[in-house]
């Protein structure tokens, strides 16, 4: 004799349960997935502006965060460079 026996019947309410359940699931990896592309979006388009001018970039219309992460690398690689020439 079982005893969960009432658990076996699919009932209305626990189809739509699960149903939201998958629900909630696809919106999660959904949003997972838009947020790894685009910070792989960020990833590639810092590396492929890495060695272009900050004004370059700018009068070719690029957006400000990679205006920004140009000026960023540019003035990093100068620190670096001075610290190289004062040792």
């Amino acid at each position: 004799m079982n005893c969960n026996a009432a658990q076996l019947n699919d009932s209305p309410a626990a189809s739509e349960s699960s149903g939201a359940l998958w629900n909630t699931a696809f919106v999660k990896v959904r949003s997972l997935w838009q947020d790894h592309v685009c910070r792989s979006y960020q990833a590639r388009a810092s590396a492929v502006f890495a060695d272009i001018d900050m004004h370059t970039l700018r009068d070719i219309g690029a957006p400000n965060w990679i205006v920004a992460e140009a000026t960023l690398r540019s003035d990093s690689r100068g620190l670096r460079l001075i610290d190289l020439y004062r040792s």
